[in-house]
């Protein structure tokens, strides 16, 4: 855009537009609170690698968002493995509880069965309880 500038010079405007900072969602700062904050929660960081939000909604009343996260190993969910963090209108985490399975991700020794071994093991424990 160009102006004219007293003395009858042409000079070139450049406007500078500071956008505001990227909001950060509920959900952001709840897996961020949830990874930051594992020992609290009662798990090992490692245990915080594959969560994943079960629901998230917000209240009408207080505009708290209550985010849930589930622990996942290998893809599928962990009984058990589940996290409620509430997050004010002000992006603060003002509750986190839930149970969390410690250790999810260490190595598990001679505990690997291929899909024949599982059925048999299965197949005997059934007909062992009749």
């Amino acid at each position: 855009m160009a102006l004219n500038w007293r003395g009858g010079q042409r000079g070139l405007l450049v406007a500078i537009i500071a956008r505001p900072a990227a909001q950060t969602t509920p959900r952001e700062v709840a897996l961020k609170y949830a990874v930051e904050h594992a020992e609290s929660l009662g798990v090992k960081p490692t245990d915080m690698t594959n969560l994943a939000v079960t629901s998230e909604y917000r209240s009408a009343h207080n505009q708290v968002t209550h985010v849930n996260l589930g622990q996942r190993r290998n893809g599928l969910e962990v009984f058990t493995g589940h996290v409620t963090i509430n997050v004010n209108r002000e992006s603060r985490v003002v509750f986190a509880g839930g149970s969390l399975v410690r250790g999810i991700n260490d190595p598990v020794a001679g505990a690997e069965l291929d899909a024949v071994e599982a059925v048999e093991a299965a197949a005997a424990t059934v007909s062992a309880r009749w």
